[in-house]
């Protein structure tokens, strides 16, 4: 979900069996409505609900599976309805923040509810970058703390993406976010699990007109489906707008089909690997 997303209407995603990863809700969404990701029982453990989130709806995360619940906000956000937004996890909140939950509704909601006191480490994964360089403000915090990143490319380089990860399993990603207009700042909210740090830079000099003119990308916009044609294809890179990669893989030939049907609506980043260099194509996926 973009950053623009400030409200998940009810039942958005009811039922939705499809989704077999961590959640990740943009720290710009206030409200969350009910039931809307009833049934979601491939999302894995901890849900993190972002400390924007002022209201959650009732159901909203019930049957999904979920037994470790993370709240950042301090504040406890209200639950509405009679019925549990979730199927009573343990509730881990930010250090100070146990009293608060307890005194609120979230009581009845939840197995129980701990703070979370211990400072968490934040690594750069030098050995795998290539191309720049990625330093993080502190290299440990709390649990809700903001860690910014600052990004510098080599000369005639750009990053192509950035990733926080949790450091026992690479797979869970943390939502990362640009700070200012300035595209060398980034940032995150600390989650309560180590993280590692990866970026992918590539040379600014492949990505040009020369190479894009010769890549089509069709339909753009997509409903779905998109075909790539380029001669002497190697190797296909779909990544989303906060940098991180959500599919990658061999490719040979000049055509190449790709379905995005497993991924929801907006603007995608598609980097094609060729025999001759490579070239950057952005899709829009509008259904």
């Amino acid at each position: 979900m973009p950053n623009s997303v400030t409200s998940i209407g009810n039942r958005a995603f009811t039922d939705c069996q499809g989704m077999t990863s961590p959640l990740i809700i943009p720290n710009s969404v206030v409200t969350i409505g009910d039931w809307a990701f009833r049934g979601c029982d491939g999302l894995t453990s901890p849900l993190i609900i972002p400390n924007s989130v002022v209201k959650i709806g009732e159901g909203s995360f019930w049957d999904c599976g979920v037994d470790i619940v993370v709240s950042l906000n301090t504040v406890p956000p209200i639950i509405e309805g009679e019925f549990s937004p979730f199927d009573y996890p343990n509730l881990i909140v930010r250090c100070g923040s146990k009293e608060a939950y307890e005194a609120s509704d979230w009581v009845n909601c939840v197995n129980s509810i701990e703070e979370d006191c211990t400072p968490h480490t934040v690594t750069i994964d030098e050995g795998n970058i290539n191309g720049g360089n990625v330093s993080a403000s502190v290299s440990y915090t709390e649990l809700g703390e903001e860690v910014q990143l600052i990004v510098t490319p080599d000369e005639g380089m750009r990053l192509t993406s950035l990733i926080v990860s949790n450091a026992n399993n690479s797979s869970q990603t943390i939502l990362v976010y640009p700070i200012g207009k300035a595209t060398s700042m980034w940032g995150f909210i600390m989650p309560p699990f180590d993280v590692v740090i990866t970026a992918t830079f590539v040379p600014a000099t492949t990505i040009g007109e020369n190479n894009e003119a010769l890549a089509l990308v069709y339909p753009n916009p997509s409903s779905g489906n998109i075909t790539i044609e380029m001669e002497d294809l190697k190797y296909i890179t779909i990544s989303n707008t906060l940098g991180q990669i959500i599919d990658e893989g061999g490719a040979s030939g000049y055509v190449f089909e790709y379905d995005f049907g497993k991924h929801g609506e907006g603007l995608y980043f598609i980097r094609i690997e060729t025999a001759s260099g490579v070239a950057l194509k952005k899709v829009l996926v509008a259904r």
